[in-house]
């Protein structure tokens, strides 16, 4: 029985169990190269275990196949090996965090103060096309930011690009106070 892993996958681990006089080795790890015995009715079923690379992309496919020893008659090739294919999708955990700086006590109409905007990546995979949106509300006036985001009236789109796993960006949103009533900001990260 052979099966040659993807290099995607590392870090592998496999065990077999035969049943109705299958035999096989109990366990190992890389690619499977085992020498089994099958008598009519036994089976050997191999599970295997990998650790997939956050980076990888694409398609994760793997093949195993099984051969009859020189000298036997395999009377089916056709059912000799069998395969898998699996989509692989980056997972990245995407969090933002926002916190008021400088706000003035009491916070009177023309009042300054910024936003700090943090976004993080916990991962495992490194996120792209990552955009913070932050709608301000009616009682601040956007003044200006540190980070080259754009606006469009009190709408603030930033358009992080890619974000590494275990990393982040920050951002000072500079605003004032244009209208009595409650201050509710809320940012958002996709």
């Amino acid at each position: 029985m052979t099966d040659n892993f993807p290099t995607a996958c590392t870090s592998v681990s496999w065990t077999c169990v035969g049943v109705g006089g299958g035999t096989c080795a109990a366990s190992g790890s890389g690619n499977i190269a085992d020498s089994i015995d099958l008598p009519v009715g036994g089976t050997a079923t191999y599970s295997a275990t990998c650790t997939i690379d956050p980076a990888a992309t694409g398609t994760l496919d793997n093949t195993a196949s099984i051969a009859v020893a020189a000298g036997s008659t395999d009377p089916n090739l056709a059912n000799n090996s069998a395969s898998d294919s699996d989509t692989l999708t980056p997972q990245a955990d995407l969090s933002i965090s926002k916190v008021d700086q400088g706000v003035p006590v009491p916070t009177l109409l023309g009042s300054s103060f910024s936003y700090l905007l943090t976004a993080s990546n916990a991962g495992p995979s490194t996120a792209t096309s990552v955009v913070v949106t932050d709608s301000l509300p009616g009682t601040l006036t956007y003044v200006s930011n540190s980070c080259g985001a754009s606006v469009a009236g009190n709408t603030l789109t930033w358009n992080i690009g890619t974000l590494a796993p275990a990393t982040n960006a920050s951002c000072t949103i500079n605003v004032t106070v244009a209208a009595v009533g409650p201050i509710v900001n809320t940012a958002t990260i996709s």
